[in-house]
């Protein structure tokens, strides 16, 4: 999968019949950013609309990238794959993970990671597959749906499944129940929240390319409809909630 993230990108500061001249620029001031650092770098770009993430196959594009003014990178399973001789989804995990930690070794810039499916079989296998990715320097992991998400969602039908089953056992004494009202009160309060806020402008960017279908306040809501329908049949009750902004 190529991955790429609509927001215009700062000017270039080259024109690419310069980079031959001038690439060794960009080989001394890699590494001169912590992963950390990095990270942060990225996060901070999702503060105001959309941007453009070049998708480098090697070390040389990447710096490459780099010095043509791109602030983060987005590495191409397809792009790597065919660099190689090989097809997309040829690949192997360790393959992979060298490929992103030389890209992020390469330049000082963040690197979103094409991890293709996630090389796993089951939720604890990507879990795991992430886990290196990130160790790899990445600052973001996207997991195609090839399977990935066939694998996830049985697994989040489970756990809240198990949490309905479990609250079942607690409220049948009343020291339970009293410990998991509090809980509720306490801690409820801050989910919705995690839907994102109303006005969000990347709301609308994602729903204007088909990447989310609902808006934050109806995905809000319905899980709040759910959480209603669920405490009260248990006999709980749920705190009022601030609405996002």
């Amino acid at each position: 999968m190529d991955s790429v993230s609509p927001r215009s990108v700062a000017e270039p500061t080259a024109r690419v019949d310069d980079v031959d001249d001038q690439i060794h620029w960009s080989i001394e001031v890699a590494k001169m950013r912590t992963t950390r650092q990095k990270r942060a770098d990225f996060r901070k770009l999702h503060e105001n609309g959309c941007f453009v993430l070049p998708n480098p196959w090697d070390v040389g594009t990447a710096r490459i990238f780099q010095h043509l003014g791109f602030s983060a990178l987005a590495s191409t399973s397809a792009g790597f794959a065919w660099s190689t001789g090989r097809p997309d989804y040829g690949l192997v995990r360790d393959d992979v993970l060298a490929h992103l930690r030389s890209l992020s070794a390469a330049t000082d810039l963040p690197v979103n990671a094409d991890f293709e499916s996630g090389f796993g079989a089951d939720i604890g296998e990507l879990s795991e597959s992430v886990r290196l990715a990130v160790e790899a320097g990445t600052r973001m992991v996207v997991i195609d749906s090839l399977n990935g998400y066939q694998h996830a969602m049985p697994e989040e039908r489970f756990h809240a499944q198990f949490g309905e089953d479990f609250t079942a056992e607690l409220i049948k004494t009343p020291n339970g129940k009293a410990t998991l009202q509090a809980a509720i009160d306490e801690y409820f309060p801050y989910l919705p929240s995690f839907f994102g806020g109303s006005k969000s402008r990347n709301n609308e960017i994602f729903r204007k390319w088909n990447i989310k279908q609902r808006t934050n306040d109806e995905m809000r809501q319905d899980f709040l409809k759910r959480a209603t329908e669920v405490t009260t049949k248990y006999g709980l009750t749920l705190p009022e909630v601030r609405q996002a902004a």
